[in-house]
């Protein structure tokens, strides 16, 4: 009898403190919490306002909306993102203050939305930057790409999109470069490209075979449009060839480039020259002798025949010599 009276008590107490509770839980206000089932998203991050309708106290309801619940996924892609690390992190401190309804616990679907660059916008990208290098330079080039997508997807967002060009970078033959996608002012994804590059000038090429030793003259070389892409030698202008001597064999056609030439002494040793000197605006001229072979522009040595000292003079023609300095 008393054990039984002690437990009607016990259901009564308990019914008086889940009728408490429940007292208690049905003042509080209410917080709905609808998630979707999938979404797009412009990105980088997802904020609970994207994936989930929320009704509420007007404050509660921004503060909640404006909550980043984690990365989107990159543009074009899709992720799916679990809510239960959404009720652990941001509901649950709010249990206290509220009442929570809703499907708390879903995996969402959620796709980051994304533009085409096309293949043709992505070219004119790189032909403007290879452009923009390449304009000082008096040559001519072609762009061909080795290495181009049919598109490429960027953001929907406010967006960067530049042309990298790497320290090794030479304006001629096969060249790597990569597409940056920047989104403030951070490298979001990057597009390897390839672009081949020709180089074009206005040069001096062998009308017929030159032979080994033979002077060049305006008779056997002429002005020809070339590619000189693959030259690992600059090629000469008209008054760099005058003069020289071919160190080798030349072909006909080849183009005429340094290596192939020597510059033929024009002073030779123990020749007889007329020395030029200015000083405060008076020229003085004295002969010597020189004591070396020499070229043109090249500076040696000279014996003075008034003084009879060795001097160093620079050489201005095959007869003429521009005092330099006593040799000490």
């Amino acid at each position: 009898m008393r054990f039984n009276l002690f437990v009607r008590c016990s259901f009564f107490v308990l019914g008086l403190t889940l009728l408490s509770v429940s007292g208690r839980g049905t003042n509080k206000p209410v917080l709905s919490i609808q998630y979707r089932d999938s979404v797009e998203v412009l990105g980088p991050s997802i904020k609970l306002g994207d994936i989930a309708l929320i009704r509420g106290e007007a404050n509660v309801v921004e503060m909640l909306k404006q909550k980043n619940v984690g990365p989107a996924a990159k543009f074009g892609l899709i992720r799916h993102l679990d809510t239960r690390s959404i009720y652990r992190r941001y509901l649950v401190p709010l249990l206290s203050s509220y009442r929570i309804t809703g499907e708390l616990k879903k995996v969402i679907r959620i796709k980051t939305l994304s533009k085409i660059l096309t293949k043709d916008s992505l070219a004119s990208l790189v032909y403007q930057k290879m452009e923009k290098l390449t304009k000082e330079s008096d040559k001519d080039y072609k762009f061909e790409f080795s290495r181009l997508p049919d598109f490429v997807r960027i953001p929907k967002v406010a967006h960067i999109l530049k042309i990298n060009i790497p320290s090794s970078f030479r304006a001629k033959g096969n060249q790597n470069l990569s597409l940056q996608i920047l989104i403030n002012n951070k490298i979001v994804r990057r597009v390897s490209l390839g672009v081949n590059i020709s180089v074009y000038d206005s040069v001096w090429v062998a009308v017929d075979r030159i032979g080994r030793g033979e002077v060049v003259h305006k008779n056997n070389i002429k002005r020809e449009y070339r590619e000189v892409t693959d030259l690992h030698s600059l090629p000469l202008n008209l008054s760099q060839l005058m003069g020289l001597e071919a160190r080798q064999t030349i072909v006909a056609d080849r183009i005429m480039v340094g290596k192939l030439l020597i510059q033929k002494p024009i002073v030779l040793l123990g020749q007889s020259v007329t020395i030029r000197s200015l000083k405060k605006g008076i020229e003085i001229e004295f002969k010597g002798v020189a004591r070396q072979n020499g070229k043109l522009g090249q500076v040696i040595q000279v014996k003075n025949l008034m003084s009879h000292k060795l001097i160093r003079a620079r050489i201005i023609d095959e007869n003429t010599l521009e005092w330099i300095s006593t040799r000490g």
